[in-house]
């Protein structure tokens, strides 16, 4: 038992991600609806999902920030700000990977 309860207040003192991703899920939600609306015409109606998604991440990523460790949280929200956007460039947009793959 007195391992567990070591492991348990090893883990209360490391910096976690607050937000858990979340913010960095929306981030790239509002990425992706943006591109959607710069599109024009019905698109434009995206706008509001926009609007939606930065405002809600910003409040996440302040919560994030008081809840767990600055880096965690910065380092979790980036990998989401990146990886959902390229999904969904793939799977919405039907965009190909680059073919140079050198940069």
């Amino acid at each position: 038992m007195r391992t567990h309860g070591h492991a348990a207040a090893r883990a209360a003192t490391q910096p976690q991600a607050g937000s858990r991703g979340f913010d960095g899920f929306f981030y790239g939600a509002g990425d992706v609806a943006t591109k959607a609306a710069v599109g024009g015409g019905a698109r434009l109606a995206f706008v509001p999902a926009v609007l939606a998604a930065h405002g809600l991440v910003f409040i996440l990523l302040q919560l994030g920030f008081q809840r767990g460790g600055a880096l965690a949280t910065a380092g979790v929200a980036t990998l989401f700000t990146n990886a959902v956007p390229i999904a969904a460039g793939m799977a919405l947009f039907h965009e190909p990977l680059p073919a140079d793959q050198t940069m």
